[in-house]
This record gives structure tokens, C-alpha cells and sequence, in this order.
């Protein structure tokens, strides 16, 4: 099974484009961007 975030930025051509640390940064960014629209209407709670 591939873990979504290493589906998603996993690709050759983004970890040549993103060092590790960066790498990891950019994909905790998007998730959490990812997330918020989802909050904001209701249908995740973070409690």
C-alpha cells in the first residue's frame, strides 16, 4: 500500500525539486491547507 502523502509527493520529479526537509515542510503546508476548507464547514472536527 503507498501512503497517500508519498503518492502525492513522492514522484521523482518533486524530490528533485524539494530536498528532504523542504519536501516534508511543503507536504505538512498542503495537508493542512487541504484541511481547513473541511473545518471551516463542518465536516472534520478538531476537538
Amino acid at each position: 500500500m503507498i501512503h497517500p502523502i508519498e503518492y502525492r509527493y513522492g514522484s521523482n520529479d518533486m524530490r528533485k525539486i524539494f530536498d528532504r526537509d523542504s519536501w516534508v515542510k511543503y507536504a505538512v503546508d498542503v495537508e493542512f491547507a487541504l484541511l481547513e476548507p473541511l473545518v471551516e464547514i463542518g465536516l472534520f472536527n478538531i476537538d
